[in-house]
């Protein structure tokens, strides 16, 4: 229960960081915050492995500002299936101009991401 109890408070302290009230949360935007939660482990588990083979080299890492659940990625796509591209194109395209790595949901099934957003709004 103590370790719950650290861990809900510093999930409030995530939320009120990004400016987001724990009841008022929408859940597009706790899928972003998990989205880079899961980027940040994934990195790190990266790191400590490449760390455990060569413990005296140490690589910088800059955590991407966004992924794929911004909505500057999603209208980036968007607007790139506008003109012309093919929806797989158009989210490749996006996530290489915005240095996201892509799951491979994205690159097997771009349409079923496009019907969401547009469920969404964004197209």
């Amino acid at each position: 229960m103590t370790r719950y109890a650290a861990y809900h408070a510093w999930w409030l302290d995530v939320l009120a960081e990004a400016g987001i009230g724990p009841m008022s949360a929408q859940l597009n935007q706790l899928k972003e915050i998990d989205s880079g939660l899961w980027a940040v482990g994934k990195q790190a588990k990266r790191l400590a492995a490449k760390q455990h083979d060569a413990p005296d080299t140490q690589e910088a890492y800059v955590m991407p500002a966004i992924s794929t659940d911004s909505e500057q990625f999603k209208h980036r796509a968007v607007e790139l299936r506008g003109r012309g591209q093919t929806q797989l194109n158009a989210i490749v395209m996006a996530a290489n101009e915005l240095g996201i790595e892509l799951k491979p949901s994205y690159l097997k099934y771009p349409g079923s991401h496009f019907d969401r957003w547009r469920k969404q709004g964004l197209g």
